[in-house]
This record gives C-alpha cells, structure tokens and sequence, in this order.
C-alpha cells in the first residue's frame, strides 16, 4: 500500500500474482472467460499469513520466506481457487472504493493503455504527454469543456520551451540494470488487478494516533511503516475486490477487530521502542513512487493546475489524448456512413443535402435533409439505413431523421433496426 506517510507492501502478493498469472495462462480460453483472475488472487491471499516489509532487508527477507516456505501452499490454493470461483459480476457493477484502488502503479497501467505505451514508466510520463498533446488541434479538443479546452492550448508554449530539455534529460538518463528491471516488473505487477486488504487503511490510523499518543514515552522515535508492518503480519488477511466485500470486510474491523488491533499497536509500539534502531534502506519501490511524484510536479505545469492527484491525472490524459482520437474516430465514421448510403441509396453526390451527426451522448445517429428526393429515399428503404448504421455504429441505441416538412422527427430504437434487416433478409 502506497500512503501519503509510508510505503509497504505484502510480499506474498507478488508471489501469489506471478503463479496465478502462469496457471491462469495455462487454461483454455472458455475457461479463462468465466473467471475474475482479481477474485481467485484474493481468495487465496485471505488463506495466507501476511508477509509485509517495510525496508529493503525486510523486503527480501520477506520475499526469500515466501518463495521458500509457501509456494507449494500457494499452487494448491490457486488450484482451488480456479476451480471454485467464477467471474463475479459484482467485480464491475460494484468495483472497489476508487480512493483504495488509485494507487501510482494502478494509474500507471491506466496511463499506459490510454498512450498505447505498455512499458511506459513515471519518469517518461510528461515527454509522452506533452508529445500527444503537442500534436493534437484545436478541433479535436472539441469534446472538452472550454476551460479545459483553453488549458490545454494554453500548453502549447510551455511544451515547446519544455519538450526538448525534458527530452533530452530522459536520453541522458543511465540505462536500468537488471536489478532495477525486475523491480519495476515487480511494482506494477499487481497493477491490473483490483485487489486490497481492508486492513491496511485503518491499521494505519491506528498507528498514527497511537505514535502521537505515546511519543514522550518512547525510548526513540518509531516509524510509522515499522509498526503498521508489525501489527498487519499479526493478524489475517482481509482482502476485498468488491464493494460489498469491502464494506462487510471494514465492519468486521469496526465490529469485531478494532480493540485487538489498538492492543497489537501498543505492543509493538513497546517491542519496536526496545529494540535498536536499524541501518536499513526503504522498499525499492519508493524510488518508483518518488518518479511517479516528480511526473505529477511536471503534469501540474502541463495542466495549469496547482493540485493533481493521479487519479486525476489520467482523467485529464484520457480527455486530451482519447478523447482527441474518439473525435477523429467519429469524424471517420460520419464519413463512411454518408458515402455508404449516397451509393446504396442512389443520392446525387452533389444534391442529396445529407447531413450525419452524432448526439451528445455518442450513442445515437441524426440524420436531417432538407432535400425532398433524399427523404423519401430514406424513408423507403429503413433496411438499407438501419444497415449503414450498424455497421459503422454497433453501439448506436437508434437513428432519427429530421426533414423541415415534417413537424417531428421520425426515430428507429437498434432493436427495431435490426428488425428491418431481419425482415428483409427473410422476404
């Protein structure tokens, strides 16, 4: 879990990940379709003890015990698992709290899809940014409010000043060795799952209150992370993919575990405080979550904006990037729409006064003309147009067609399109 205060992570997720993601790989893609890899992974970290560090010896430490002690255990639970658990729809019409799941190594392989770039890391992020926006016009921002739209024009000096230092400072940048590689694959492996245990957040407050508490009294100062490490390997895991198994995980905390917890966190606090302190280096995923800080210093100046969470980071990425090629997408489609149906409808290419727009929620097709010839066209041959639609439109929930002597217009719901093509194919 990456806080504002303090990074750890249960090593037995990575362990559980890589193995899930090998036997997953080895099913046959029926089967693969009916399971939430999320659900399998949680359903076998909640049979395991918790392994987490807090410090670059604990983390291989932990990841040594891991791999040695449980292996074995995890291959038979995730048989289990896989045999047990179907895909729960409750993953996608309920997902998690999304202030559990916004995590930098979770936007980041949000940011990686939306930029088509499925290596991407936080210190490439604003070059590749500042890149695809650069390129980007006026016109494909059309989808964006006008103080968006204005804010990311507004980009285009700072970007050109910018571009080439930053650029150039990445050329610069030494080449990572093995050893950094397999930690970055390490940090973003979890990524693409929807997965946490509800025990961090509040054990983590719990720290916090009671260090505030009992500072005059220690023997020397104790990090956060230490003792939230300590009392999490205590106790079982709570993992949750959902937001109903969040919430009934968190009101067993509230119900059950939340006086057992606040005696484990003055024990360790006692324990820790007795105990030397450590010449110990962070989780090598910091120096991750320190780029991934840095990226978001330099995406505030691209955005013109003095707060930037990475949730919403990839918010305003996907609107300018995205949204840019939905636009040009759309535009493409209106094209091949008009030119589909001026040559199955027999229009005159200069006189068939056509017009194909989309509607606000990018789900409907309108149709207006102004052309008498046109019209009856039209309204004579619903199967030829319902077939133009669907093609270039799958998602479409139905067109209408505007003619200006027709006091309304007339409307045809997918269902009743694909009716017509039916229809005609059975005739």
């Amino acid at each position: 879990m990456s806080d504002s205060k303090i990074y750890i992570k249960n090593a037995l997720e990575i362990v559980v990940v890589e193995e899930a993601k090998t036997q997953f790989a080895q099913l046959d893609r029926a089967k693969r379709k009916d399971i939430n890899l999320s659900e399998v992974i949680a359903f076998v970290l909640n049979r395991l003890p918790c392994l987490y560090a807090s410090s670059d010896r604990g983390w291989l430490q932990q990841r040594k015990r891991a791999n040695n002690e449980f292996r074995k255990q995890v291959v038979a639970l995730l048989h289990q698992g896989f045999l047990r658990i179907g895909n729960n729809p409750l993953v996608r019409v309920s997902p998690l709290p999304l202030y559990e799941i916004e995590r930098p190594d979770y936007c980041l392989q949000q940011l990686r899809e939306i930029l088509h770039r499925p290596e991407l890391t936080w210190k490439e992020v604003p070059a590749i940014v500042q890149d695809s926006i650069s390129r980007g016009t006026a016109s494909s921002l059309d989808h964006l409010s006008v103080y968006e739209r204005r804010r990311i024009l507004e980009t285009k000096n700072f970007i050109r000043k910018s571009k080439s230092q930053i650029t150039k400072n990445i050329d610069q940048e030494k080449k990572p060795d093995p050893i950094e590689i397999q930690e970055f694959n390490s940090y973003m492996l979890t990524a693409e799952y929807q997965f946490v245990n509800v025990l961090e957040r509040p054990v983590i407050q719990i720290v916090e209150r009671q260090l505030a508490q009992m500072k005059d009294n220690l023997s020397r100062p104790l990090e956060l992370a230490d003792v939230a490490v300590y009392v999490l390997n205590r106790f079982p895991a709570m993992y949750a993919t959902n937001a109903k198994g969040f919430h009934q995980q968190r009101e067993k905390v509230r119900s059950e575990l939340i006086n057992d917890l606040q005696s484990a966190t003055i024990q360790a606090i006692l324990e820790l405080s007795k105990t030397p302190r450590r010449l110990v280096g962070p989780l090598p995923f910091l120096k991750f979550e320190q780029e991934h800080e840095q990226a978001l210093e330099n995406l505030k100046e691209i955005f013109g904006t003095e707060e930037l969470t990475c949730g919403k980071a990839v918010e305003l990425v996907s609107k300018a990037v995205v949204g840019k090629n939905l636009s040009n997408r759309i535009k493409t489609l209106r094209s091949n729409l008009l030119q589909d149906l001026i040559k199955s409808l027999s229009l005159h290419s200069e006189r068939h006064d056509l017009n194909v727009e989309i509607g606000e929620d990018q789900t409907q097709v309108i149709f207006t003309t102004n052309n008498q010839d046109t019209f009856w066209a039209m309204i004579d041959n619903p199967e030829i147009m319902s077939r133009a639609v669907l093609e270039n439109f799958p998602e479409t929930t139905g067109m209408e067609l505007q003619y200006q002597r027709l006091p309304f217009p007339l409307f045809l719901t997918k269902h009743e399109m694909e009716e017509e093509i039916i229809h005609h194919l059975v005739s």
